[in-house]
């Protein structure tokens, strides 16, 4: 089996969290690629992993910025801000990954996606494939809530 994990956002503590999981299938004798943005992929080879980048050049600063129309994306100041925030955050990544990760599941022939709670890009694409996705939840973050936003932000990824 060939599982493609994405270590999903701009924090290392998403390939760590990842990392025993793909270890675990990769001593088990199956191939696995972590997809990661390209200020991650330091992170994941210095655990232990095969990295490839996606979405190179993006970094947390220049996804929060206006582009494409979208306006920039505000740090919430106050409580009523934390959904929309956290919506637009999470959809502009996953929207930013959305090519890169079909692009590489087709041309390696991955048999699942795997990414933890904020890796929605990785769920859509595995869904546009029709291959598996898990989440592999690994923090505590509450993500219901802010699905309004995120539907915003990938509305193009949705519809395809």
């Amino acid at each position: 089996m060939k599982a493609l994990f994405y270590a999903a956002g701009t924090s290392p503590a998403s390939a760590f969290a990842i990392g025993p999981l793909a270890s675990a299938l990769r001593l088990s004798g199956h191939d696995i690629l972590v997809a990661s943005f390209e200020e991650m992929s330091g992170a994941v080879t210095g655990i232990g992993l095969p990295s490839i980048t996606v979405a190179r050049g993006p970094t947390t600063e220049s996804i929060k910025a206006a582009s494409d129309g979208k306006p920039a994306i505000e740090y919430p100041h106050r409580p009523e801000q934390e959904m929309p925030y956290l919506g637009h955050w999470f959809g502009r990544q996953g929207s930013h990954v959305f090519d890169d990760l079909v692009d590489i599941s087709r041309a390696w022939g991955a048999d699942v996606l795997v990414a933890g709670s904020q890796g929605h890009g990785a769920e859509i694409a595995a869904r546009f494939l029709d291959i598996p996705f898990v989440r592999q939840s690994w923090d505590l973050f509450d993500v219901s809530g802010y699905d309004e936003y995120l539907h915003e932000e990938m509305a193009d990824e949705l519809a395809k």
